[in-house]
């Protein structure tokens, strides 16, 4: 049984994957990729936004490695400004040519045209703060800021401050039921989510991945709100970061201002006093609460009204979010609402003889309780001046942590670990526990 801290540094070090890189990388990357893979048995590819958060834990421990990182990811970035969600360093193991080729179908497909929440400008000044490189800073500041540049200029089609994603897969919260109405879906089921994603991805495939023409289809335009919230926090990290180089931030300062003040204007339905994504051209709202409910919380410039009554009546609402093991990826109160990821009944008859397919394509993020998004809602109450919430948050993600180990997701009333295990980004609770000082206490971690 080892302290959290030790457990968190074995884990990430245990995931590090580093290999020669070959091919086209914008002279961005260094002799050699390194990155954390977020589980070795499930997810061995380098993900955007998870890199960003392993970069954020693995700072405290390796700043060389937690550096390494962000360059591996940035040394992805398109001339565009353009980063990719998933990169895959190394080609799948098999046959050669067989293999080679699908690995360039999948990138022409999907892994090298979308993208993920843009946390890279929020990994890049914690890494700098913990290992005070400005050399590192000023290498890594033009592509962040390029990709920052792109989201703004690309994915606005409307011109309204906020940016759209193109998939579920770009939200990083694939099957929340907040997309069953814009993609069809009357009766959610994990087929189902695939079968209209791989259409989405043959259309854009289609008219040759140009996002102009992709947006302007309409199939799946979503100016999604958690997204847009933690570009809005990405962009004050900019704005903070540009004169630690002698760079004006006041592009960033002011861009982030709009984007903040465009989610307070268009997303917030002032008589449910809820925030909601919106979809299609005709600015729909996706009217199920879930966790991009709390995510406002991360705007500087959200009322204190606001603010109050998100906390009060929603983040520690008993029928909303409040449960034993806090906070769940979907409200209690919503019909979608699943604890688990084994939300639909097993197939009988003859698709029963296929059940390990349906089991290994679950549906996710539909009630199961996530690290990542509770590390944003406490930086978001400590930002509003409610260390009490933030505090006892963090006690209750690290009682989880400590009762089931490092997983995927939890069970939100029982704190059960599920998905994959030896997750890389459910170490976050570590930066948690620091924030209140609890990282201070060394703990037995569940193995």
């Amino acid at each position: 049984m080892e302290s959290l801290h030790r457990a968190a540094e074995q884990l990430l070090l245990n995931n590090v994957r580093r290999g020669p890189h070959s091919g086209e990388n914008n002279g961005l990357l260094p002799r050699e990729y390194v990155y954390v893979c977020p589980s070795p048995s499930v997810y061995p590819h380098q993900w955007l936004w998870d890199s960003c958060f392993h970069a954020i834990v693995m700072a405290r421990y390796d700043g060389e490695l937690a550096k390494a990182e962000l360059e591996t990811v940035v040394a992805g970035v398109r001339a565009d400004g353009f980063i990719p969600h998933l990169t895959s360093w190394s080609a799948p193991p098999g046959i050669p040519g067989i293999g080679k080729a699908l690995h360039w179908l999948k990138g022409k497909l999907h892994h090298a045209n979308l993208t993920q929440p843009p946390v890279l400008a929020i990994a890049l000044e914690e890494v700098y703060e913990r290992t005070g490189d400005k050399a590192f800073l000023a290498r890594l500041l033009p592509a962040t800021k390029s990709y920052y540049r792109y989201l703004a200029s690309h994915r606005d089609p409307d011109a309204d401050w906020l940016v759209s994603i193109i998939s579920p897969l770009e939200s990083g919260m694939d099957h929340s039921p907040a997309y069953d109405e814009v993609l069809g879906m009357r009766k959610a089921s994990a087929l189902g989510y695939h079968a209209a994603n791989l259409k989405l991805l043959l259309k854009y495939a289609l008219v040759g991945w140009d996002i102009g023409r992709i947006l302007e289809t309409d199939f799946f335009s979503v100016e999604d709100l958690a997204f847009n919230c933690i570009y809005a926090s990405g962009l004050r990290a900019l704005a903070r970061l540009c004169p630690e180089v002698d760079e004006d931030g006041a592009e960033f300062a002011a861009l982030a201002s709009n984007v903040e003040n465009a989610i307070i204007a268009r997303c917030y339905d002032p008589d449910e006093r809820v925030f909601y994504s919106l979809y299609s051209k005709a600015d729909l709202k996706t009217r199920v609460m879930t966790v991009s409910s709390l995510m406002p919380l991360l705007l500087e410039d959200l009322p204190s009204g606001i603010v109050d009554h998100l906390i009060n009546s929603h983040l520690l609402g008993e029928n909303s979010f409040w449960t034993d093991y806090p906070v769940p990826s979907v409200s209690v109160g919503e019909e979608e609402f699943c604890p688990s990821s084994n939300c639909l009944s097993e197939p009988s008859g003859l698709l029963g003889k296929f059940r390990h397919l349906f089991n290994k394509y679950q549906m996710v993020w539909r009630g199961p309780t996530w690290i990542n998004t509770n590390w944003f809602i406490a930086r978001g109450l400590r930002l509003h001046g409610r260390d009490d919430i933030a505090d006892e948050l963090v006690s209750r993600t690290v009682k989880m942590v400590l009762k089931s180990g490092f997983w995927e997701f939890y069970n939100p009333f029982t704190g059960e670990g599920l998905g994959a295990p030896n997750f890389g980004w459910s170490t976050l609770a570590v930066d948690m526990a620091d924030s209140c000082g609890l990282g201070k206490v060394r703990f037995a971690v569940a193995s």
